[in-house]
Parts: C-alpha cells; structure tokens; sequence
C-alpha cells in the first residue's frame, strides 16, 4: 500500500480509499480497525493488529478498551469520571478518541505512531505509551495494563555495582628526570622528548607524580576516597600486557610490583574496594612466570576478601581487541572457577561483550538522550559504561569528546539513572594520566601537516582526558566530587528532575 504523507488536508474520502477494508476516523489521516477480530488477534498475514511483534499475547489493555469511547468492556473497571481525563470521544480534540480515561491520537493508516504525541504504540487504532513494560523503555516504569501507560514501578537501586578503571603504570613516568607533563609543554616550560616512548602526564595529580609501588599513602588514599564515593570495584588496567617477560613492556614495573602493593595496603582498608583485573588471554598456558593473568590471579588468591564477587564467582575481564585475540580454549577454562567477560570499547550495536568506553548517540551538549551503547545478557542490560570523555582515535584531535565541564559524565550517567536495577555500571576512570606521544602519519586523523609534533590516544589536557581523581589544578576535585554526587543521587533512587535540579550531579559547573 502506498504510503500517505501526514497531511491534515486530505479529504476523508482520499483515506478512506487508502485504507480499504478500515473505518476511518473522522479526522487526521487514521484508520481505526472495523468490527470483527478483537485487539491483538493476528489478521492473515500473521502480523498483530494491536502492534507488538507477531505471536505477542493479547494484552489485557485490548480486551478492556471500548471501541467508541463509552464504558469498558469484558468486566474491566468502569472509568472513574471524576478522575479521568474523558469519558468520551467527543471529550478529546478533534481526531481523538477516549480510551481508558485518555485522549489518544489515531495511528496513521492504522498503522503509525511517529507523529503522535499520546505514545509511539498502536493500538486497536490508537497511539497509547506501551502494550507491555519494554515499551517504556526505562528501569523505572511499567506498563499500566488497564491503561496501556508508562507509570512508576518499585525498584532497587542497591543491586547495581560501580566498578572504575584504575591504573598502576605510572612509575616510570614518576621516576623520570624531568616529569614530561602535556601541560608545561603547552605553557611553554618544557619541549617534547625526542623518545616517542616516553609517558606524559597530561597535567599534575593532586596527590603529586606518584608511583605505587611505593607509595603506600597515596594507596590508602585511593582505597578511602573510592570507598567513600561509593565504589564497589576497579578494574586493574593490563590490557597491554599480556606476558611478563619481555613480550609485553615491564609488566613487572608497571602491573605486578604495583598489584602487590595495592593488595597490602588495601587488604587493611575497611570497606576498601574490590579487585578485578582486565588482562588478555592469549594462550592455553597456565605460568604465572609466563602469563599475566595467571600472575594476577595469583596475587589475588593470596588476598580472597579483595575478590570481586559477580553471580556467585571472581569476576575477570579478559581484554577483546585484535591486538589480543582471546584464546577461547582457556577462556572457556577459567569460566569453571571465574565469571568471566570480555571487556573493550566503542562498540557498534548492544552486545555480550562489555565496554569501558562508548560515545553519546548525539553531542552531550545535544538536548537528546545519551543512550550509550550497553551491554545485554538474556536480553537484560548487565553493564553500562560511563565514561568522563571519550574518544575514537586520538584525544588530542578536535573529534575526540571532551568532558565539557562535567557534561559529558552527566549526560552518560542519565543511562544508570533510566536502569536502576542494572548489575554492573563502570566508570572510566580514575587515574590514568600518563599517554604517549604517537608519531604523525599513523592513522587519517594524525596527519603530519596538521599534527607534526604527533598525537596523543587517551590523555590530552584538563578537558580532553578521562580521569576524575582530584588534580593539583584545572578543575581540582570537581570530577570525584560530581561522581560522589551522582552515585549517592542514584542510590537514593532519585535522578535529575525538577526536585533535584540544585544536585550537583544535575547542575552544570560553576567557579
């Protein structure tokens, strides 16, 4: 059949020959279904007439609805008048009808919804919000069976988990004589090494450049802080390094001295977060003098209370990347006595895999939702990333997603606030803040006309990196402060409304 542009100008005459075999509603290019087979009965060709997928179960919505607006029918409660906003058709704008109490929008052609303001659902020829619960689209509502709307469901926010990456890599970039720091190149107060592997700092941490191998204060600190803004978990950052020996760059210096030292001093935290590590598995072998991720669970075992417990099990991330091919031999060995995910970012669609780091669908300074991608397990959302900013290639190009003052975290965490029964929600993250300089001409986005001094990947400046522990300039605190908010919003089961509209989670940043 061909489709009708949505012109309220069309003579009913025209519609109705458009739509053979329908009634048609008096005004607004709809099409109402005739007498004979009730709501939600399949026509011939299989599909259903109330709109859900084929071989959907009759709604009770359907079977309670009048056709004509008068009272309900097949025992179906009466519509209480003094409450309702109609009891009849002739109570709605032109073109309505009352269904259940509510003016609705006639589907186009019987059929659509798109432009409708009274739902996105059609309905025994009606826009109405949802026929089952997935059609509110949110953790926060159900649908209404006796009036096919969005209303509030009983929820706890206290099953979710949140999880931040965390990283132990900085020694080396501490020990070195000068500190490189991104932001005293900018200022003019230092040069670029000519080593295009050295680590910069892309600005000064407030505890100071430190190592973590030996720096038990600054250990104890993360362990408080972290606790204190409601983390459950982080996720110990050795995507790059799968061996321990020479294959992978000083797994010992910058993973496992570290992961010890953490282990120590957090074990004697109370409430202290919990340790789970992202690490590749690349081979069947199981020598921890050989394999990272035996190196790390080992550490680990010697320290069971720091395990993260995830549906009955530690719970491991194994790094999913072409550099990494996952050998799925060993995967499948270490799912017997860990839960087990595959863990990377910037995906397309949902998935299984989980993600540390995924875009907005628009700008965050777009009114629109963020609606990142997430992760899906039997058709449930499992995790939700959040992330402070992101980037696809390099984060030192203009493409890449700043933090915009706190925006960008904002507008990603309104999706744990839309699902607030979600296992698992990461933050990305907290203190990564050493990057090396890539050289020019790798990748399209680097060319070497416009960047001859390089790229940077994941930290650029205050704005175009990703971390929210306290920095020792810039926007200090601001970030853990707004994480701490968000996080204490969410578990009181509240999100940014109108009565929460002062929340430091829902306000935009001020000096």
């Amino acid at each position: 059949m061909p489709q009708v542009p949505p012109r309220r100008d069309v003579t009913i005459a025209l519609i109705a020959a458009a739509c053979a075999g329908l009634a048609v509603a008096a005004v607004g290019l709809a099409c109402a279904p005739q007498a004979g087979p009730g709501p939600g009965v399949t026509d011939d060709g299989g599909g259903d007439v109330g709109g859900g997928d084929a071989g959907d179960t009759p709604t009770a919505p359907d079977a309670a609805t009048p056709l004509d607006g008068g009272a309900p029918i097949d025992g179906a409660p009466a519509i209480d008048a003094s409450t309702a906003a109609c009891v009849h058709d002739d109570d709605c704008g032109a073109g309505q009808g009352c269904r259940s109490g509510i003016c609705r929008d006639p589907c186009l052609l019987g059929l659509w919804c798109d432009a409708a303001t009274t739902g996105s659902v059609c309905q025994a020829g009606y826009c109405v919000e949802c026929t089952t619960d997935a059609d509110c689209d949110s953790g926060r509502l159900r649908c209404d069976a006796a009036t096919s709307s969005c209303v509030a469901r009983p929820f706890d926010p206290s099953v979710a988990t949140f999880g931040i990456f965390y990283s132990t890599w900085h020694c080396r970039a501490a020990g070195a004589n000068p500190v490189h720091d991104i932001s005293r190149v900018l200022a003019g107060a230092q040069s670029w090494a000519s080593d295009y592997q050295t680590f910069y700092y892309w600005g000064r941490p407030a505890a100071g450049y430190y190592c973590p191998s030996d720096d038990d204060a600054v250990l104890r600190q993360h362990a408080e802080l972290l606790r204190d803004a409601g983390i459950g978990f982080v996720f110990v950052d050795a995507t790059n390094h799968a061996y321990v020996g020479v294959a992978s760059d000083d797994t010992p210096g910058m993973i496992l001295r570290p992961l010890d030292r953490l282990l120590a001093v957090w074990s004697t935290v109370p409430g202290a977060p919990r340790v789970v590590p992202w690490v590749p598995v690349v081979a069947a072998g199981h020598d921890p003098a050989v394999y990272t991720v035996d190196a790390m669970l080992q550490r680990l075992a010697a320290y069971p209370g720091m395990q993260f417990t995830y549906l009955g099990k530690p719970l491991l991330l194994i790094t999913d990347n072409a550099q990494h091919p996952v050998n799925a031999a060993r995967e499948a060995e270490l799912a017997a006595t860990y839960t087990v995910r595959r863990m990377w970012g910037v995906f397309g669609d949902d998935g299984a895999s989980w993600s540390f780091l995924q875009a907005c669908q628009q700008s965050p300074t777009s009114a629109e939702p963020c609606d990142q991608r997430v992760a899906r397990r039997g058709g449930a959302i499992e995790q939700i990333p959040i992330s402070a900013a992101y980037q696809e290639t390099y984060m030192s190009i203009p493409s890449a997603t700043p933090k915009h003052r706190g925006l960008t975290f904002r507008k990603e965490f309104e999706r744990a606030f839309t699902w607030p029964e979600t296992p698992i929600i990461t933050i990305t993250g907290w203190n990564e803040w050493i990057a090396q300089r890539q050289p020019c001409g790798q990748h399209p986005s680097c060319p070497c006309g416009t960047y001859p001094d390089g790229c940077f990947i994941d930290q650029w400046d205050v704005e175009y990196s990703r971390d929210v522990e306290p920095a020792a300039e810039g926007m200090g605190d601001y970030y853990y402060r707004l994480m701490t908010a968000c996080i204490a919003l969410f578990r009181a089961g509240d999100q940014c409304d109108a009565a929460h509209a002062d929340d430091l989670c829902c306000r935009a940043w001020t000096p």
